[in-house]
C-alpha cells in the first residue's frame, strides 16, 4: 500500500465543526495479491478493537503477516488505539473460509462466526463440514487471541453460513445465519422449507445458542417457501435474543406470520430458553432492508435503509418517515418491540446503512451512497457529498438520548468496495473498516495525521484557506496492492469531538 496526499478532490469534504483536537489520526491498509477484507469490527474496553474478515495468500498487516492454508482463510485481529496490530490469528483450511461477524463483551470474551468448506483448523481444534460443503462456524476466544472452543453447523448443501453473533450476559453465544436442506446443529437437525420457484429445498434462517463453554443449547428456525436471510442478532440484559433479517411471503418461527410483500424485514424476540416472545414486520416501501441490531441501556436499536417509506407493523403501526426518496434509518424500541424514537438520513439517490455502534452518549452509523448524498448537501452546502466513484461511504453521529442529528462525513474510492464496519469505543474515537480497490480517499488534516514512519505525508492544501476552512483541501489516501485490500482507520473523522 502507498499512503499519499490528494490535491484534487475538493468535493470530498468534511461537514463538521472542529471543536478540539482529540488524538492523532491514522489509516492502515492490509493486503496481499488477491482478495482481502474486513467484514466486522467491535470495540474492546480501552480503545482497542477486534476485527475479523478474510484474506488470500500472504496477508501483510503493516508488520504482521498471515499465510493462508487454502483458497481464502478467515482471520481475527486485535488493533490498538494507534492502529498497530496487537495480535492476529488465522482460521482456515484448504477450502474457502471467511469470518463474517464478531461480538465482544466487557469481560473480553470474543465470538466469531462465518463460513468454511472441508476442514478448518482453529488452534488445536479441527472442524469438518458436512460432506465437504459450505457450513457455518462459531469460534470463541479471549481478548488475547487464545482460542477456547469452536463448533460447526450445516448441511450437505452449499448454502449454509453463520452470519451474525451476539454475546449474552452469562457469556453464552447466540449465532444467526442461513441454511438449506437438512442441517445439523449440535444434537439437533433442521430441514428447510421446499421452494416452489426453485423446485428444491430453499434457504431458511436459524438462531442457535451455545453456552459459554461451547455446549449446544437450542436452535430455532425461520421457515418460508421463498428465500429469506439473517442479517443481525442481539441480546439484552435478561439474556433474551433478537434476530432481524429479510424475507418474502409468509414466515414461520414458532408461529405463522403472514406477509404479502417481497423483501420485507422481520424482527423476532426469543426468551433465554428459545421461546418466541413477539414478532414484528417492516414493509410497505419499494425496498426494506435491515443492516444491524444493537441493545444498549434498556433499548433495542435497528438500523436499515428504505426506498419509499417503510411501516413498522408491531404492537402499534409506526411509519419510518423521510422526506427523501431513499433513506437510512435507526429505530429505537423497548423490550416489547414498541417504537420509542426514530432517525433518518436521506437522498434522492440510493443510500444504505451497513453498521451501527453505540457509545455512552452517541450512536455512530455508517453506510454507502451513490452519486450525491442529498441531505448532506442540503444541510451543509451545495457541491458537497458528491461521490468520486460509483458508491462512496458516509458516517454520521446521532445523539443517544433523543436520536438527534449530529454530523455526517463522507469518504470513498473510485472503485468498488466500501465500509463494512464502524466502531465507537469508550475512548470516543470512531473507527471504520472494510474493503477497497485502487484508492481510498479520506478528508483529513495534515498536521493531525500520524503517518507510518517510512511514509511521507505532506499538507495537501499548502496551508491555504478555502471557503473559510483551513482544512478544506486536505486529503490522504491509500493505494491497494492488488484486487481488493482491507482497511481500518480512525482518520475518517479527523478532529472529531462528540457533539453529545
Amino acid at each position: 500500500m502507498v499512503l499519499h496526499t490528494w490535491r484534487s478532490f475538493l468535493l470530498l469534504t468534511v461537514a463538521l465543526a472542529f471543536t478540539s483536537v482529540r488524538a492523532q489520526h491514522w489509516m492502515r491498509g492490509w493486503g496481499s495479491l488477491a482478495d482481502d477484507r474486513i467484514e466486522a469490527m467491535e470495540p474492546l474496553p480501552g480503545g482497542d478493537v477486534i476485527a475479523v474478515g478474510s484474506f488470500s495468500a500472504f496477508f501483510n498487516m503493516q508488520g504482521t503477516g498471515l499465510v493462508t492454508q487454502g483458497v481464502t482463510d478467515a482471520f481475527v485481529a486485535r488493533v490498538n488505539a494507534t492502529g498497530d496490530v496487537v495480535w492476529a490469528q488465522s482460521i482456515g483450511g484448504a477450502g474457502v473460509d471467511r469470518a463474517l461477524d464478531v461480538a465482544v463483551d466487557a469481560n473480553g470474551n470474543v465470538a466469531i462466526v462465518g463460513q468454511f468448506a472441508g476442514t478448518m483448523q482453529v488452534g488445536s481444534t479441527t472442524l469438518v463440514s458436512n460432506a465437504g460443503s459450505l457450513d457455518g462456524f462459531v469460534v470463541h476466544c479471549d481478548a488475547n487471541g487464545n482460542f477456547q472452543w469452536a463448533a460447526s453447523m450445516g448441511s450437505s448443501a452449499n448454502a449454509d453460513r453463520a452470519s451474525a453473533v451476539a454475546l449474552a450476559p452469562d457469556g453464552s453465544v447466540l449465532v444467526g445465519g442461513d441454511f438449506s436442506h437438512t442441517a445439523l446443529f449440535g444434537s439437533a437437525s433442521l430441514t428447510s422449507a421446499f421452494d416452489n420457484l426453485l423446485n428444491a429445498p430453499g434457504i431458511d434462517v436459524f438462531l442457535a445458542r451455545f453456552s459459554n463453554a461451547g455446549v449446544f443449547q437450542w436452535v430455532r428456525q425461520g421457515s418460508a417457501t421463498l428465500e429469506e436471510e439473517c442479517v443481525s442478532v442481539a441480546c439484552d440484559n435478561t439474556g433474551a435474543a433478537y434476530i432481524a433479517g429479510r424475507f418474502t411471503d409468509d414466515i414461520t418461527f414458532q408461529q405463522l406470520h403472514p406477509n404479502a410483500q417481497d423483501d420485507a424485514i422481520f424482527l423476532v424476540k426469543f426468551d433465554g430458553l428459545g421461546n418466541e416472545v413477539w414478532f414484528s414486520r417492516l414493509a410497505g416501501a419499494v425496498t426494506n432492508q435491515s443492516a444491524d441490531l444493537e441493545w444498549k441501556g434498556g433499548a433495542l436499536y435497528l438500523a436499515g435503509h428504505q426506498t419509499g417509506n417503510t411501516i413498522h407493523f408491531g404492537n402499534t403501526n409506526t411509519p419510518v418517515g423521510s422526506t427523501y426518496a431513499n433513506s437510512a434509518f435507526i429505530l429505537k424500541m423497548d423490550a416489547t418491540g414498541a417504537v420509542q424514537d426514530q432517525w433518518s438520513f436521506g437522498s434522492e439517490n440510493l443510500v444504505g446503512a451497513v453498521d451501527i455502534s453505540i457509545g455512552d452518549t452517541a450512536i455512530v452509523i455508517g453506510g454507502w451512497f451513490e452519486c450525491f448524498l442529498s441531505q448532506g448537501g442540503d444541510e451543509n452546502g451545495a457541491g458537497l457529498f458528491m461521490s468520486i466513484g460509483e458508491r462512496n461511504n458516509w458516517v454520521a453521529e446521532v445523539g443517544l438520548a433523543s436520536l438527534q442529528h449530529g454530523f455526517v462525513q463522507q469518504f470513498g474510492s473510485h472503485f468498488p468496495g466500501g465500509m463494512n464496519a464502524i466502531a465507537l469505543g469508550d475512548d470516543e474515537v470512531i473507527k471504520a473498516a472494510g474493503v477497497y480497490r485502487g484508492d481510498l480517499v479520506v478528508a483529513s488534516i495534515d498536521t493531525l495525521f500520524d503517518a507510518l514512519p517510512e511514509l511521507l505525508v505532506a499538507g495537501a492544501n499548502l496551508d491555504a484557506t478555502i471557503c473559510n476552512d483551513t482544512a478544506y483541501g486536505d486529503f490522504i489516501g491509500l493505494d491497494s496492492i492488488a484486487l481488493f485490500d482491507a482497511f481500518i482507520d480512525n482518520a475518517a473523522l479527523p478532529g472529531y469531538d462528540s457533539m453529545f
